[in-house]
């Protein structure tokens, strides 16, 4: 007989899902019993009326019930939700043009847009400066884009990608434009049971310092459980 053991993390991130979970089903299970006007209906609108609101309730409880089960199946309702993604002026030497991120209910991230180079580097680095909201400590730091580059592309599969679609292996990185395939996805379920660890808003900027110019972007993204 196989035994089953969870971390402390695992079991309570189990639990809570469970008790979302119930209290969805109950409800679903008593929307048919509670009534949908306070006011007790009279004994000729009983009979001509009990038809279309039953069938009315029905289909209310269908709805419910439904989503219930596609929460249950998929990735627990969490979201990704760009409210702000811009350049912090116009003067920048990288663009980002049309971008698009969705969570879907199977946990794939899918991803859309393009970014134009419009200046080339021999180095550059990127300085980071994210808050978290509730958090008093943002999170902040730096790396060299040449560096990590270099580090990635010893990845077989990472280096093939960056060939692929006309990155380069190394600095220097001249002016090109870099779009994300449509069919370039990444599944993210084997993170599923961080997701409320890490759910939350989050506002900042990220800086790309370069030899031939600046280019500042500020994002307020969330990834929350609901709409």
């Amino acid at each position: 007989m196989t035994s089953w053991k969870q971390s402390p993390s695992d079991f309570e991130n189990n639990l809570e899902n469970f008790v979302y979970s119930f209290r969805k089903l109950r409800k679903s299970a008593l929307c048919l019993l509670i009534p949908t006007n306070a006011k007790q209906p009279t004994f000729s609108q009983t009979v001509s009326g009990s038809a279309l609101a039953f069938r009315r309730r029905v289909s209310d409880c269908s709805k419910l019930i439904t989503g219930f089960w596609k929460r249950i199946v998929s990735q627990d309702g969490y979201k990704i939700k760009v409210n702000k993604l811009q350049a912090c002026d116009n003067s920048g030497t990288m663009k980002i043009i049309n971008p698009k991120i969705e969570l879907t209910q199977d946990c794939i991230v899918a991803a859309d847009g393009c970014v134009q180079i419009t200046k080339g580097f021999s180095n550059c680095k990127v300085v980071y400066d994210v808050k978290k909201r509730g958090m008093m400590i943002p999170f902040k730091g730096e790396k060299d884009v040449c560096e990590e580059l270099a580090t990635a592309s010893k990845n077989p599969s990472v280096a093939a990608n960056l060939v692929k679609y006309n990155i380069g292996t190394s600095c220097p990185i001249t002016e090109k434009k870099v779009c994300v395939p449509q069919d370039q996805k990444l599944d993210v379920s084997s993170y599923k049971s961080k997701f409320r660890l890490v759910s939350g808003q989050y506002t900042g900027t990220i800086t790309l310092d370069c030899d031939t110019g600046k280019s500042c972007f500020s994002f307020d993204v969330e990834f929350k459980r609901g709409k």
